[in-house]
């Protein structure tokens, strides 16, 4: 019995290159047997169990097996065979195509944080094959090289074909990509269009929160006075806000990481029976040093101004002491 990785890795691996190479020999005709020995030998597949290779391409319905009259096994292409290989040798030609495979295959690939790990191991794993072809360092390193870029992944060590470092680890928002079920390319672009939507959205809360006429408290005026802090506090759905648009401000892993526990204690404070004076300045204060770290943006400028501004509303009404 065959160990579950080989067999995994054998059908990764070998499944694509079974259809590809019965769609050759047939020229795509779907009424033409082939014997599956040949393509056993030119795969030096005859130490190996060909059956689980065979069988995941049925469960496709890439072709139909059979036992010949010598008791070998044989095989007919499909139509929707011939579809899939067709369609895995355009992507194979595709460079983009081949890049998003790439990047997905190394973030899923990257060992979480504090636990780096060389590059080089991942072209010992399965998916370093795509459509059966193995990724070449040069690829590797450019899908590399852009996950690093764009905060999933951090990359020390010595250089992996300009990747800017062969030991590698997830971030946090590498994580939640991977968390969030996304390929790199969707999660990017659900962060893009946050950038875009941040200036808007966080001019609005600003606007309904800060910019309409609040009821002053007088002397005598205390059991109000909760209320009236909670109302001047930063906007209610200001965590939700900062937690949706901090990825797409450009943070540090670590001032993102600030970012989202300052958002936390913000939603704890909110809830609180009663006002915490100083963690009200601590927690504003976080949020305020995490966002004066962001490349200079409207969306950044204004969550700023919304924080700080909270904060020196609250202080009109906290004790200094």
């Amino acid at each position: 019995m065959q160990h579950p990785d080989r067999v995994f890795r054998a059908v990764h691996i070998h499944a694509p290159r079974l259809l590809q190479w019965l769609a050759e020999v047939t020229t795509g005709r779907q009424d033409r047997p082939v014997p599956l020995e040949e393509f056993r030998r030119e795969h030096r597949l005859l130490d190996l169990d060909i059956a689980p290779i065979v069988a995941h391409c049925e469960e496709r319905g890439w072709l139909r097996a059979f036992e010949d009259q010598d008791g070998e096994t044989a095989a007919v292409l499909l139509a929707c065979g011939a579809e899939a290989a067709s369609r895995m040798w355009e992507e194979l030609a595709n460079t983009a195509a081949v890049a998003r495979y790439t990047q997905d295959a190394v973030l899923r690939w990257c060992p979480a944080q504090g636990q780096p790990g060389n590059i080089a191991a991942f072209r010992r794993e399965a998916h370093s094959y795509f459509h059966g072809r193995q990724l070449s360092p040069h690829e590797v390193g450019g899908a590399l090289g852009y996950l690093a870029r764009h905060g999933l992944v951090t990359c020390t060590g010595a250089d992996f074909h300009g990747a800017g470092g062969s030991m590698v680890e997830l971030t946090d928002d590498g994580l939640a990509c991977l968390q969030h079920g996304q390929s790199v390319a969707d999660h990017l672009r659900d962060l893009r269009r946050a950038r875009e939507a941040a200036p808007a959205k966080a001019a609005s809360v600003y606007n309904n929160t800060f910019l309409q006429p609040v009821h002053q408290p007088q002397i005598g005026d205390s059991p109000v006075q909760h209320n009236q802090i909670s109302n001047f506090a930063p906007a209610r759905d200001l965590p939700d806000l900062l937690r949706e648009l901090g990825p797409g401000l450009g943070l540090t892993a670590d001032n993102l990481t600030e970012l989202r526990r300052a958002a936390d204690e913000l939603t704890v404070l909110q809830r609180a029976d009663e006002p915490d004076p100083a963690r009200w300045r601590r927690v504003v204060g976080s949020l305020g040093r995490a966002l004066r770290t962001a490349p200079d943006s409207v969306g950044a400028r204004l969550l700023l101004a919304l924080t700080q501004q909270g904060l020196d509303n609250v202080g009109q009404f906290l004790p200094r002491h």
